[in-house]
């Protein structure tokens, strides 16, 4: 009620998720049709939001005469840039913090044809891990002959689905996604699919890494990655 801006309204995590936002737009149409919302609320929402982003610096209408067209393409020119990406690596690198690094592990070194399993919670992630990789191999900073694969874990998920693809990997590196303290249980399958993993992996002598990518208290929990 008198939000100007809704704010994660819904989860986005992949392209098809994307229809839950022309959801939300058609109800924000149907309430206006109804008489529940009016378009001199609407307009009066947006001038703040305007107003609030001009303020702190983040949107400059008084000086900025550039058309839309112009301000797209200097967007396109400069996001995926060299620079771009440059400082998407040091923000990347300032914002993980290394908790553990028994025998000097991190960061990977894969060679010759050696593979890397990324287990994640959803598929978002796993296009994000597969991007990712591809970049680095791309630049040059992880040798062409290696693989990689990305497999999406849930509440579903077993030990035993996941045994063939640990098998046939060097290096496992496993995505924990805690959103709530009960998720921090033992038997939780957020908690228990990773630790059940790296378990396994060391049985196997293979290289498993453990990254908390939501709350941190999680890292706690995985004494033996």
């Amino acid at each position: 009620v008198d939000a100007d801006i809704l704010l994660m309204p819904t989860i986005l995590r992949s392209q098809e998720d994307l229809e839950k936002l022309d959801n939300i737009i058609s109800e924000v149409k149907l309430a206006v049709e109804e008489g529940r919302i009016t378009l001199e609320d609407i307009d009066d929402s947006v001038a703040r939001i305007l107003a609030l982003k001009e303020r702190r610096g983040t949107l400059n209408l008084s000086e900025d005469k550039r058309t839309f067209e112009e301000r797209l393409t200097e967007a396109q020119d400069i996001v995926g840039s060299t620079r771009n990406r440059a400082v998407e690596r040091v923000v990347t690198e300032e914002a993980v913090t290394v908790v553990k690094n028994e025998e000097a592990l991190l960061p990977l070194k894969p060679e010759g044809e050696e593979k890397i399993l990324l287990l994640t919670t959803n598929n978002n992630e796993a296009l994000a891990m597969k991007h990712g990789m591809k970049r680095l191999i791309g630049e040059g900073k992880l040798p062409s002959t290696i693989t990689n694969e990305a497999y999406v874990y849930n509440s579903q998920t077993s030990l035993e689905e996941l045994k063939s693809q640990i098998d046939s990997s060097d290096y496992v590196v496993v995505i924990s996604e805690i959103d709530s303290a009960s998720q921090l249980l033992p038997s939780h399958w957020r908690t228990k699919i990773p630790t059940e993993v790296v378990d396994y992996g060391n049985s196997l002598d293979i290289p498993t890494v453990i990254m908390s990518v939501s709350k941190p208290y999680d890292a706690a929990n995985y004494t033996e990655a």
